[in-house]
């Protein structure tokens, strides 16, 4: 198997798929044939960057990965309902935890049949997943740092032993997007191979790539839950957010992701009533990271005086109730977060143009400062780094700012070349997963692509928080890890290599013939769509 991460498409093929797409959008949909029973559905970017689960990082993509393939267990559709009592099993049917939380025993279902004659699932399955993803080059791996060994201890039975307890590791180690591949399609079509045409055991299997059509997936007759009502999915790419709504308005598109701009939610109501928009919370953490191995944000001065020029309260002004006030790092939805009362008030950062000012002439910056940035073209990222460019001009501060579409930002931030980084993810509701993902040092983005999500660096010079990290590791007792992780977010406000604008909520706006058959109420924004149906 080849060392490539993700596979980019012929120039000619990716400009097919971006811009014939948005076209397609706005004429009648290619047909399927008669009777066709096909959900049509669009999203945010240029084209696919890969299909391979464990190495994602576009949500445009995660889409086909949700339907193609499944994970251990997951919370009930449409919430963040993680207590064990209230997670459901997909691929296990049960699960024994010790008292320790050290060892984890989950039986697997039995007649689970990969896609495309490959065979039927078997521990083994798992426990190549686990080591695959376990690797270095997996952007998961940083989620599995406490696992010692995953071992068959039957053909139906996989168990997990862990370094040290962990009473929420099914909370972001065994549920989507923590997927099971086949070894057998792994090795016998390579990384390069999976990245473009998977193989699972979901609800839908993937049939190609169509250059004008984008992603082309057919319902499983085979699904152990049962055929899907529907008979394939169709996922466009369209990063143009009035091509989709154009599209979703005329009826030719079932399903979209909205744009996390302000006013949109009530434009696109005014414009549609019969659409539902489904809008998650918390939803996205936006980050804001500064690279401080580069001047000028090396100086602690210069990425605080950013901060005090930053006012949180215009960012629910701005985008209404999809955005939410962040005191830490974490949500205030998460349990276990910094709530205002938890934070200092020097560590609060409440804005003050003036200390802005102040801190930029100490740093050396006593006429402003000027830099430049990049952000993608997807609504979010570009709304919100906007926002702060106005923001920040009040500080004498010049943020040059370049937009660019978003496959290509995903694939610059992840080659470590960004000065002041924007970063949006959805997490569990689990306060140590952000702090693990975005500011352990084993997470530092590297140039050749190889690191995680650490854009900051922090952490490089000994200086971060991987010993509280350590700690939170070790500890089996709940409270006493969220007084951890919060002991690691006031460290983090303190040195500030990064902080936490805003939530975001999810959107996905459904047409009026949808029927997820479930409500949406919190939860990654790739739904589970083997249950939906297609009205009229």
């Amino acid at each position: 198997m080849t060392d490539r991460k993700y596979f980019n498409l012929s120039r000619r093929d990716a400009m097919k798929i971006g811009v014939g797409a948005a076209a397609a959008a706005t004429m009648p949909a290619t047909s399927w044939g008669a009777g066709e029973n096909i959900l049509r559905a669009a999203f945010s970017a240029k084209n696919v960057r890969t299909l391979d689960p464990h190495y994602m990082r576009q949500g445009a993509d995660a889409w086909t990965n949700r339907s193609v393939h499944n994970c251990l267990m997951d919370p009930p559709n449409g919430t963040f309902k993680l207590g064990m009592d209230d997670v459901q099993g997909e691929i296990a049917t049960g699960w024994n935890v010790s008292k320790d939380s050290r060892i984890w025993t989950l039986d697997l279902r039995e007649g689970v049949l990969w896609h495309k004659s490959y065979g039927e699932l078997t521990a083994d399955d798992v426990v190549f997943s686990y080591q695959r993803m376990s690797a270095g080059k997996s952007r998961y791996s940083v989620f599995l740092k406490n696992m010692k060994e995953v071992k068959a201890t039957g053909k139906y039975q996989v168990q997990f032993t862990l370094d040290n307890p962990d009473p929420t590791f099914h909370a972001f180690a065994l549920i989507s997007p923590m997927y099971i591949m086949s070894r057998k399609a792994v090795e016998k079509l390579g990384d390069d191979g999976i990245a473009k045409a998977p193989i699972g055991t979901g609800p839908f299997i993937f049939e190609r790539i169509d250059t004008d059509r984008g992603v082309l997936l057919t319902a499983n007759p085979d699904y152990f839950a049962g055929r899907p009502a529907i008979d394939g999915l169709e996922f466009r790419y369209i990063p143009d957010t009035a091509a989709r709504t154009l599209a979703l308005v005329k009826g030719d598109l079932d399903m979209i992701d909205g744009a996390r701009q302000p006013g949109w939610i009530s434009q696109i109501q005014q414009q549609a009533p019969d659409v539902t928009v489904n809008a998650t919370k918390p939803g996205s953490l936006i980050t804001l990271q500064f690279n401080m191995t580069r001047k000028p944000f090396d100086d602690i001065r210069v990425r605080k005086a950013i901060r005090y020029a930053i006012d949180r309260n215009v960012f629910p002004q701005a985008f209404g109730s999809m955005c939410t006030l962040v005191w830490g790092i974490n949500p205030t939805q998460v349990p276990g977060a910094l709530q205002k009362e938890d934070v200092p008030e020097e560590l609060r950062y409440e804005l003050n143009i003036e200390k802005s000012k102040a801190l930029l002439a100490e740093a050396g910056y006593p006429n402003g400062l000027e830099f430049e940035a990049f952000t993608s073209q997807r609504e979010d990222y570009r709304s919100m780094m906007l926002l702060v460019q106005e923001m920040l001009r009040k500080a004498n501060i010049n943020m040059k700012l370049n937009i660019i579409d978003h496959t290509t930002f995903h694939n610059d931030r992840k080659q470590d070349k960004g000065l002041l980084m924007p970063y949006s993810k959805s997490h569990a509701p689990v306060p140590s997963q952000a702090l693990f993902g975005q500011f352990a040092s084993s997470e530092i983005s590297r140039s050749d692509g190889s690191g995680g999500e650490n854009h900051s660096h922090y952490g490089e010079d000994g200086n971060g928080i991987d010993d509280i990290l350590d700690m939170v590791s070790k500890e089996a007792d709940l409270a006493k890890r969220n007084e951890l992780t919060r002991k690691a977010e006031l460290k983090i406000l303190d040195d500030m290599p990064a902080f936490t604008l805003t939530t975001q909520s999810l959107i996905t706006v459904l047409g009026p013939r949808v029927d997820l058959g479930f409500e949406v109420e919190a939860g990654y924004p790739q739904y589970v769509l083997n249950k939906a149906r297609l009205k009229g």
